[in-house]
């Protein structure tokens, strides 16, 4: 028995419940029944505990799947759920077998891309909606599409990089692309079949940390990130960029400078889990001398006087030093280790 259904995705319960003769009967048992729950990108659906009640207000034969936590997040909008129901007994064996799609209110657009033929699209898509080889990035989907869905019709073979940077939420579904992928600083990539793609997350560090963000079940050909930009940031801002099989990633700039910092940018993993992290460095040591009205932060020290100038002890090749009050200061105070810049306000300084 096969069928296929919609859910919203707002209405997905812990429990489903399927009704079925065969649970009704009295040499049917629980350990009689199998349960095996997979999403369209073979990711299993974790079942957390199996009920069977035989009547249940005048229905006959009822089954009960409870989800795991995990179980119900992993049932994601625009991905159908496969549910095989298998009755296994010694007098005859039943599978119950439907598939259901999870959808919500949001905007969305099914587009199908191909290689060479459009009658490979699925007969949903509308002609308008089907591009193929090097149309793909005449693509545009209406201004307020917040998903949208690429059914890949054949094995894709883009002569330049496929840019997926047209929407918020993009899944990749159906075929493979055999090529360069490029998921722009905005999408959130759910990618179904990436195996023969070479995929590249953008990043752009500004006065925020922007990226993007591969969901897969499979491993890519190549998987790497490359950030971008002029950061101003002063934060340490974190970004989940990946989730899925573990893998090698490469890193393609590892810092920017911008004025008087450095922005290093780190990966690290946490489970199945990848992300980025952008740290500021300032490159300049600076210095304030005695000044109550000044505060110090963890970037700025306090010396007790013009003195101090010569034991200052950094790694840094220029010292920036802050004069709030009329200062003397001897030029022996200065070493030959650094550069120093003097800076006064409503002040001034005698060498």
């Amino acid at each position: 028995m096969a069928s296929s259904r919609f859910i919203p995705f707002n209405e997905i319960p812990e429990s489903w419940s399927l009704y079925y003769p065969e649970f009704a009967l009295d040499d049917t048992k629980l350990e009689h029944i199998t349960v095996k729950i997979t999403r369209d990108d073979g990711i299993p659906i974790e079942v957390k505990k199996l009920y069977l009640e035989k009547t249940y207000y005048g229905l006959p034969g009822q089954l009960i799947i409870e989800l795991t936590n995990l179980g119900i997040s992993q049932c994601k909008v625009g991905h159908k759920v496969h549910v095989q129901v298998y009755i296994l007994k010694t007098s005859k064996r039943l599978c119950i077998d439907y598939t259901f799609e999870i959808f919500d209110n949001n905007p969305q657009e099914n587009v199908c891309f191909y290689e060479t033929d459009s009658s490979k699209c699925p007969s949903g898509v509308p002609t308008g909606k089907r591009y193929g080889k090097g149309a793909y990035e005449k693509y545009k989907p209406a201004t307020n599409t917040t998903r949208a869905i690429i059914y890949v019709a054949e094995t894709l073979k883009p002569q330049a990089p496929l840019r997926l940077d047209f929407s918020t939420n993009i899944i990749v579904s159906q075929g493979m692309i055999n090529g360069s992928v490029v998921i722009g600083k905005a999408t959130e990539c759910d990618f179904l079949y990436p195996e023969l793609s070479d995929i590249t997350i953008a990043i752009e560090a500004g006065s925020s940390l922007e990226s993007g963000k591969l969901i897969t079940n499979k491993r890519p050909r190549s998987l790497a990130v490359s950030p971008s930009g002029i950061p101003t940031l002063k934060i340490q801002p974190r970004n989940m960029i990946y989730n899925g099989a573990t893998m090698i990633i490469k890193l393609l700039l590892k810092s920017i400078r911008n004025g008087d910092y450095v922005y290093n940018f780190n990966l690290y993993t946490k489970v199945t889990d990848v992300f980025i992290t952008c740290v500021p460095v300032i490159q300049i040591a600076q210095y304030v001398i005695r000044d109550n009205q000044y505060a110090p932060t963890k970037d700025v020290v306090r010396l007790n006087s013009p003195s101090d100038i010569s034991s200052i002890s950094t790694t840094s090749n220029k010292v920036r030093i802050y004069f709030q009050t009329q200062q003397k200061v001897n030029m022996s105070y200065f070493t030959e280790e650094h550069d120093y810049e003097l800076y006064t306000t409503n002040s001034y300084i005698l060498l």
